[in-house]
């Protein structure tokens, strides 16, 4: 595939939910110049789910404006396809084991912004992982909103699939609807996972969703000793088992990341 829509496709990125990203020169008609754009596809064996899931990303994306979530360029649908355009972000995730400690930071102070204004606009993110959170300049933005969904009662039904489950809060694994509480949840498991390079259920995290489910709802984790006691307080504040104790908010979270890097 070369062409999609009149985006010229020039190097497939990687899969995302539902869909595979590619990075594209953008038409004239955007007047980007020869900026790259970032274009995401629907599979084309994807199925009705997948199709759903895709368009309440796009109204979720179109729905919530902040500079702390990915920024929508347009969507479109090609030859059966679904496709929407974001910005590229060119130095990648937060996934990444060359980062200085201070980037690292930055990074998850603009993920915990944005993920609180989804939950103003009464949304979880139900996949806030490393992967998902891109790099810019200054900080980062939250992106892959598949599988977020609206948190007020009555709006929405079941859980639907989340998450890698090493960042899945266990009253999620135990069936329970995602919420502002368990993208704090892991928040936290992604700072320590960023810091320290492993998981907080040590350097061999659950590979499968049985195993997963044990750990998990077991409360089988454990925080390093690598970790300075300011993030350790941080990241403890966000892993209690009862979700009501946890920090109140993930504004909170990004203050007090932000305090620990000044």
């Amino acid at each position: 595939m070369t062409y999609l829509a009149d985006y010229e496709l020039l190097e497939w990125l990687g899969p995302g939910n539902h869909g595979d990203w590619w990075l594209a020169r953008p038409p004239e008609r955007l007047g980007h110049g020869d900026e790259r754009v970032a274009v995401k596809a629907l599979w084309r064996d994807a199925s009705e789910l997948d199709f759903e899931r895709m368009a309440r990303e796009l109204r979720l994306l179109s729905m919530v404006q902040s500079p702390h979530l990915v920024h929508l360029i347009e969507a479109g649908e090609s030859d059966g396809r679904l496709f929407y355009v974001r910005t590229h972000h060119p130095d990648g995730s937060l996934d990444r084991d060359d980062l200085a400690t201070d980037r690292q930071r930055a990074a998850l102070v603009g993920a915990a912004r944005g993920a609180q204004a989804l939950h103003d606009a009464g949304i979880a993110h139900r996949d806030i992982k490393p992967e998902n959170v891109l790099l810019t300049a200054t900080g980062a933005v939250l992106s892959e909103l598949g599988l977020a969904q609206l948190v007020d009662p009555g709006m929405t039904t079941g859980i639907g699939p989340v998450g890698a489950i090493e960042y899945v809060a266990p009253e999620v694994a135990l069936g329970e609807r995602g919420s502002a509480s368990s993208d704090i949840w892991a928040l936290g498991v992604t700072l320590h996972r960023v810091l320290c390079g492993v998981s907080i259920y040590g350097p061999h995290p659950p590979e499968n969703v049985l195993e997963g489910f044990r750990r998990v709802t077991g409360g089988q984790w454990e925080l390093s000793s690598d970790l300075a006691l300011a993030d350790r307080e941080l990241v403890a504040s966000c892993l209690n088992q009862n979700p009501a104790e946890r920090l109140p908010s993930a504004s909170a979270f990004a203050d007090r990341l932000e305090g620990v890097t000044s």
